[in-house]
């Protein structure tokens, strides 16, 4: 059966009404997605996980926010116990939301080249660490997949830092710039528990609707469905990503007709 998740970040007004229609168009899993502070992603997550589990949805990841707060890999030694503090914090949060994931992203940028085996060093430790901590809670830890110089650019780092017991992978498909996604599933496939999904053009991420890129939506489907996948297929875009307001029925029925998926 095909799963089906949406970010909050679709929504530009958050309402109730919102979450039904995702509800309706077959969306069944949602993912808290906020780049703020702490204080902040606090105040606002907790009546958007009740409006969220309100409509009969289930919150299956959050996403912790990025920026050099939040970034993990950074090797100042200045930077270590507040970094755990801070996604604790929200691991603790997910938990009493009812999330199953724990999206991160390995390092802001840009960052130094030059502190690149540091910075895998320290995010191995801290995946391992806060990936403990979050399965004590019921939880799994994933490294995103990022583009550029990003730590976690390809699926060699990205196996690196996880260990497939307590931290996994969240594929991202617009951010694969170094290796095509049919390697990326062979070489990591394993370990990837959940995705974001968007369209590019394979020169830089876009967050465009699926079609309106350069995926091969359908070998992707396949290759997935082949490597055991079994989580959502959870949209990371903008309801107006494609120049126009797009109703979340319009989205999932696009995204059925790429993969070639009948119901």
């Amino acid at each position: 059966m095909l799963r089906l998740g949406l970010s909050t970040c679709y929504f530009k007004e958050k309402t109730p009404a919102e979450w039904e229609s995702a509800r309706a168009a077959g969306i069944t899993d949602i993912e808290i997605s906020m780049n703020c502070p702490i204080e902040e992603y606090l105040s606002k997550g907790e009546p958007l996980a009740h409006d969220i589990r309100a409509a009969g949805l289930d919150i299956w990841s959050i996403h912790i926010p990025f920026g050099r707060p939040f970034d993990l890999t950074d090797p100042d030694p200045a930077h270590f116990s507040e970094i755990e503090e801070r996604y604790t914090t929200l691991i603790d949060a997910g938990a009493r939301w009812g999330a199953k994931v724990i999206t991160t992203h390995a390092s802001t940028e840009p960052i130094d080249q030059t502190q690149r085996a540091a910075r895998m060093e320290r995010g191995k430790y801290l995946y391992r660490k806060l990936g403990e901590y979050a399965a004590a809670r019921g939880m799994r830890i994933t490294v995103e997949v990022l583009p550029r110089l990003c730590m976690g650019n390809c699926s060699a780092e990205c196996m690196e830092f996880t260990d497939g017991e307590v931290s996994f992978i969240n594929f991202d498909v617009n951010h694969l710039l170094k290796e095509s996604h049919a390697d990326f599933i062979k070489n990591a496939g394993s370990r990837i528990i959940t995705t974001h999904i968007s369209d590019y053009d394979f020169t830089d991420e876009r967050h465009w609707v699926p079609g309106d890129g350069m995926i091969d939506w359908r070998t992707f489907y396949t290759m997935m469905n082949g490597a055991g996948y079994t989580g959502p297929y959870l949209f990371e875009l903008g309801e107006a990503v494609s120049g126009r307001k797009m109703p979340v029925s319009e989205l999932v029925e696009r995204f059925k007709t790429v993969i070639g998926y009948a119901d």
